[in-house]
């Protein structure tokens, strides 16, 4: 199976720019200015609008004015918001349910978190203050979240928001606020503040019944050694409805991500250990799922190892070898079909010469080709798509763990080329999106932007280059209205900020 490509795309990308491009420029908004910028979707990731979040003036006694702007899904303008604050507030997640947006702000100053909602229209709705002990919590709490550990704000579609945060108790504890915006009831779900081990909590998914979280334990900091478990929670009332503990001596796990079906099954996805390996220091042995019933029974468990269950199937320009080589997973995703596919990147942790010279980390994440993994609905190989792509490379954070939990740290930074998966309405299609920086023989090397379309079991791939920049002009890529793609430009010489919307072919 390979992809079908329409070869007038790379042909007449430009004039399909000029005839499909909707585009806007908003003066005065540049990189420097901008804290924070996104879009506002839905847990399909259909795309409703887009927000901004820039520093508009410096005002006396240390105050700042900010503005949040409001865009429809058209690019069209639908509101923006004034909002006076101190120079050391700022904005570090945005999250849209369909009935509310909820900006989540730091103020540093008064070590307290904000909680500012605003309708579909841009007006303002509630504030919310939650004080922290120290900041040393919050710096905690996001590198949690820069290692894939932890997840601070998520969006229940027409529900509420929930909130998790980490608190310093006798350990590192958890605290997890519910927030309805439907007139539901709000509720604390923490744990124990007398407990003797150090708790991490990330939502994983959530439907109008039930959050499914994982839950980590490790007895100190510095002991890398520890237990996941998999806990559903009442969304309506706050309450434990069944947990599922992967013991570090005989069932070591991590889980990376979950579905919760029509009849509140859970099913779960992630790389599964030898007994008495360390997930966070090991190489998996393979990938796993399990599902898990609404009372907590498991009905169901598969596992495929690398050696036997995948490498075999892969295609010649696929092998690689695991002692040395592994996959980034960024998503999984599960189809109406009950079809499973994981999208990832190859990588390999190498000798880092530069960083020896200079002091800093030994060794250095080569990332090369995007590899696109489908199963069948009893978690069964059947194909594995291969999207060559050129080689980068990024220094480690650390010499310390193992490349997967590196791997984790950098993709918080952008190291990695994916930009996003996205469905339609009927979850029959998905678009997965790559950004690349190709070097281009006989012309000036260009960052590509390539979507790929899966549908009914085929890919269709479209590739649209950016403009060459002469590094006064950044870019980035967010998801659009379904067929689109959104691409922003920063102009720091101009300050000005252009975003424009491009048809994809697929």
């Amino acid at each position: 199976m390979s992809f079908k490509i329409n070869l007038c795309t790379i042909l007449l990308f430009s004039c399909a720019w000029l005839m499909n491009a909707q585009s806007k420029k908003l003066e005065g908004l540049t990189s420097f200015k901008l804290q924070n910028s996104g879009t506002m979707m839905d847990k399909n990731n259909n795309v409703d609008g887009y927000y901004f979040f820039y520093e508009v003036d410096k005002l006396k006694k240390g105050k700042r004015e900010y503005a949040l702007k409001f865009l429809d899904n058209n690019l069209n303008e639908v509101a923006t918001k004034s909002i006076v604050d101190g120079k050391r507030t700022f904005v570090i997640d945005v999250q849209f349910n369909n009935q509310a947006l909820l900006v989540t702000m730091i103020d540093s100053k008064e070590d307290m978190f904000k909680l500012i909602s605003f309708d579909r229209q841009g007006n303002q709705l509630d504030t919310k203050t939650i004080e922290y002990d120290k900041y040393k919590i919050v710096e905690f709490m996001q590198n949690q979240e820069a290692m894939g550990l932890h997840k601070m704000v998520t969006a229940a579609d027409n529900k509420g928001f929930i909130f998790s945060e980490l608190v310093k108790n006798k350990k590192y504890g958890y605290r997890i606020q519910y927030l309805p915006t439907d007139g539901g009831k709000d509720w604390v779900f923490a744990s124990d503040p007398e407990d003797k081990y150090h708790y991490n909590i990330k939502v994983l998914e959530v439907n109008d019944d039930m959050i499914i979280a994982q839950e980590s334990s490790r007895k100190s900091l510095f002991n890398s050694k520890g237990n996941n478990s998999i806990i559903a929670i009442d969304i309506n009332t706050g309450k434990e409805l069944w947990r599922k503990t992967y013991e570090k001596e005989t069932e070591p796990r991590y889980v990376k991500n979950a579905f919760l079906t029509d009849e509140n099954q859970t099913v779960v996805l992630g790389e599964y250990f030898l007994e008495g390996e360390n997930w966070y220091s090991a190489k998996g042995t393979g990938l796993f799922t399990q599902t898990i019933e609404a009372d907590g029974s498991v009905s169901r468990e598969s596992k495929l190892s690398w050696d036997e269950g995948i490498k075999p199937h892969m295609p010649k320009n696929a092998q690689f070898e695991k002692e040395k080589e592994n996959i980034f997973f960024h998503d999984f995703v599960r189809m109406q079909d009950g079809t499973f596919y994981a999208i990832g990147e190859k990588f390999k942790k190498n000798f880092n010469a530069l960083g020896l010279l200079s002091r800093g980390a030994k060794t250095k994440l080569v990332i090369t080709d995007a590899m696109i993994f489908k199963f069948s609905p009893t978690f069964e190989l059947q194909h594995v798509e291969v999207l060559e792509k050129g080689k980068s490379t990024v220094a480690s954070l650390s010499d310390f763990g193992s490349p997967q939990i590196n791997a984790l740290a950098l993709n918080a930074y952008g190291a990695f080329d994916f930009n996003y998966t996205q469905f339609n309405l009927d979850r029959d299609q998905f678009v997965v999106s790559f950004t690349d920086y190709e070097r281009l023989k006989g012309e000036k090397n260009k960052y590509a932007f390539t979507a790929i379309s899966v549908e009914d079991g085929e890919f269709f791939k479209d590739k649209i280059y950016l403009e060459n920049s002469d590094r006064k002009v950044s870019y980035r890529v967010l998801p659009a209205k379904t067929g689109n793609v959104t691409i922003i430009e920063y102009n720091n010489k101009e300050e000005s900020t252009s975003i424009r919307l491009e048809k994809l072919n697929i």
